[in-house]
């Protein structure tokens, strides 16, 4: 297996240490010399890849390797005349030499002994303070999913509607379908309002509003301007709510859809009891 692709692979003689072997030109810029299956030798060429290789003589150098790189660019190396090129005598591939040298570690300790000795004698002891504990952090969780289920319809939502509200035009009836939709767990909450026309008219110049009790609830925008509410078009708005008193039990906040100063159509949306931030 080699770190990179081959680009070129070249044979290798030796007539003076009567060894074969082959070179190995990586696009990494490795070139690897190989004898029998071991590596014996490594050379890097940075910035550059190896495109060709050839192995013999050049000039009065018996063993002398010629590269060719991606630029054209011609490098030369030439072997050393003291070079070791016995494959049994080289590095073996495996573990590093320091797993072997054993580590410093320190005397068990007084202190040590006796936690040891303790926890043998009280093991059954342990192991049943560890299943009450986790019996009751289960049943914790449990009581108070079963809480937060109670108070919000659901684990994250809850669904409040507020259907066929009339408003009474000059020659036509109108209806208006309201429904809510509280969403998060706390302190920051979001709520959801759709608004359906399900008369025949289309209603104009509708705005939202929320009304709420400030000391419970932050509202950056408390108002939102409607599009015009075609008749069978659903049309959703929302608006950011903030517990002010996480835990605490939270005051329902009304919806009221106003065009100008009439009413057309209000919920009440029970609030859920928020968790702290984490």
């Amino acid at each position: 297996h080699m770190p990179a692709p081959i680009t070129s692979i070249a044979p290798f003689m030796c007539e003076r240490a009567s060894t074969s072997g082959f070179l190995v030109a990586l696009r990494d810029g490795q070139v690897r010399l190989y004898i029998e299956k071991t590596l014996m030798s490594t050379i890097r060429v940075e910035g550059q890849v190896v495109t060709a290789l050839v192995f013999g003589q050049f000039n009065r150098e018996p063993n002398t390797l010629l590269m060719l790189f991606t630029s054209g660019a011609l490098g030369v190396k030439m072997l050393k005349r003291t070079a070791k090129l016995d494959p049994h005598k080289a590095p073996r591939p495996g573990p590093p030499p320091e797993q072997d040298v054993p580590l410093a570690v320190p005397k068990k300790t007084r202190l040590y002994i006796d936690q040891t000795q303790r926890e043998r004698e009280s093991a059954v002891d342990m192991h049943r303070a560890f299943q009450h504990s986790l019996c009751k952090l289960r049943y914790v969780t449990a009581r108070s999913y079963v809480r937060l289920f109670e108070h919000s319809g659901s684990a994250n939502a809850q669904t409040y509607t507020s259907a066929n509200h009339y408003i009474q035009s000059d020659d036509v009836q109108e209806r208006l379908s309201l429904s809510a939709q509280v969403l998060g767990l706390g302190p920051r909450l979001r709520l959801v309002a759709q608004l359906e026309n399900v008369g025949a008219l289309a209603v104009l110049g509708a705005t939202l509003s929320l009304h709420f009790d400030r000391d419970a609830y932050h509202v950056s925008r408390a108002a939102v301007t409607l599009n015009a509410l075609v008749p069978g078009h659903v049309q959703q708005a929302g608006l950011d709510i903030e517990a002010l008193s996480p835990g605490a039990s939270a005051p329902p906040v009304q919806l009221v859809i106003l065009r100008g100063p009439t009413v057309l159509v209000s919920a009440l949306v029970d609030m859920p009891m928020v968790e702290p931030a984490l």
